[in-house]
């Protein structure tokens, strides 16, 4: 949601948007409804800009986080912050381990992560055709589309 200005009154419109799709469980490579983390106890981790929606994700979709990690954004796991993770695994009372795409990528090399039930969090983007139109000429796409570059 982005505030206009037109004729100096405030207009509020919505653009577009990213918004928690469902959970993916890269052990068995298969997608899981959000509703799968309801009333379960959950380990959140993530190093994101803006941990704070990935909490509000993680509770909407009715899960228990019995405990929130927030790493610095582009943080560089190593295998002594996976170990901390593993041992609040089991400290906390988890049953899941969910964490977003952009951390997972960093994590999963670590072989203690394949002990624990992780789940990856999975965001789809939705913006009307004017919105993205909007975003494409932004971005200057439209022009290195068009020249074929």
């Amino acid at each position: 949601v982005q505030p206009l200005l037109r004729n100096r009154s405030p207009v509020r419109i919505e653009v577009a948007r990213v918004v928690p799709e469902k959970l993916w469980m890269p052990g068995e490579n298969r997608d899981l409804p959000l509703s799968y983390i309801n009333q379960r106890k959950v380990l959140a981790v993530a190093g994101i800009g803006q941990p704070g929606k990935f909490r509000r994700a993680l509770e909407s979709a009715g899960a228990e986080i019995v405990r929130f990690i927030v790493h610095p954004d582009h943080t560089a796991y190593s295998e002594a912050r996976v170990q901390r993770l593993v041992r609040l695994f089991s400290a906390t009372g988890a049953e899941i381990l969910v964490t977003t795409m952009k951390d997972w990528v960093k994590l999963q090399g670590y072989d203690r992560l394949n002990e624990l039930p992780v789940l990856v969090l999975q965001i789809a983007f939705s913006a009307t055709p004017k919105a993205l139109d909007y975003i494409i000429e932004q971005s200057g796409a439209r022009n290195r589309l068009s020249s074929g570059h």
